[in-house]
């Protein structure tokens, strides 16, 4: 069985939470796309630009988030929607937000609707905070692809043995341990590759530690860095780490 000491246990994880938080944030700014990086836990300095969101009577929180009544009904739920992926792919992930909250409080919203809106909300809260601050809304969101991903990513960065073990189940689950999967993602602007996500997983069984995730860890993360061989790429970091942490055979 594959033994973390208390010391290279910490240090992976902290490691690990800054490739987390590359994985879907980048080195980019957050909401206008200011280009100012993003620390582990910090909000984007700036204001966040905010076009055409229609959040009717909504009350701001500060962040740019709201709290909105859905009751702007000049656009349907599903255009409201679609302007939350639209402001997603152009980097401005407050007015994403905001978009993607009006879907939810609108009225006429189905329960796949609000699914779908509490997964774009998920994403765009990951993108302008970090992969926390979109679990619960990745919980509301159903069993959708994207969703669990996130969720998934999330478990990983918070760090606990169950978590981990519920990761590497969902993960697995999505089809990431067959080295012939490819995640295909409905919206590009999440921003994690097949090759990410696989080498998430790889440090997943890795952490878990029971006997075979060492066999697992080493053949995914071999897999990953043949899928993306760059040696600055967030897979790079992750295989690093993973022979720091002790896996061998890499």
């Amino acid at each position: 069985m594959l033994k973390l000491n208390t010391k290279s246990l910490i240090k992976t994880a902290f490691v690990i939470y800054i490739i987390g938080i590359s994985l879907v944030i980048g080195c980019g700014g957050g909401g206008g796309g200011t280009g100012r990086q993003i620390l582990p836990g910090e909000n984007p300095a700036g204001p966040v630009v905010i076009i055409g969101t229609g959040t009717g009577t909504g009350t701001g929180t500060g962040t740019g988030t709201g709290t909105g009544t859905g009751t702007d009904t000049e656009l349907t739920v599903t255009q409201k929607i679609e302007k939350g992926w639209t402001e997603m792919a152009a980097g401005n992930w407050g007015g994403a937000m905001l978009h993607f909250e009006d879907a939810i409080n609108d009225t006429r919203a189905t329960v796949a609707q609000r699914q779908e809106a509490y997964n774009g909300r998920g994403w765009s809260r990951v993108k302008y905070y970090s992969t926390l601050s979109g679990m619960s809304d990745f919980m509301q969101a159903g069993d959708l692809l994207e969703s669990r991903l996130g969720y998934a990513l999330g478990l990983i960065q918070q760090g606990s043995q169950s978590g981990i073990s519920e990761a590497v189940t969902i993960l697995t689950d999505i089809g990431l341990s067959d080295e012939s999967y490819t995640l295909t993602l409905e919206h590009q602007s999440i921003g994690v590759t097949t090759a990410e996500a696989r080498a998430m997983l790889a440090y997943a069984h890795f952490w878990r530690a029971q006997s075979t995730d060492a066999a697992e860890a080493r053949r995914l993360i071999i897999r990953a860095r043949t899928e993306d061989p760059s040696e600055t790429s967030a897979v790079a970091q992750i295989y690093n780490t993973l022979i720091k942490a002790g896996l061998t055979g890499i």
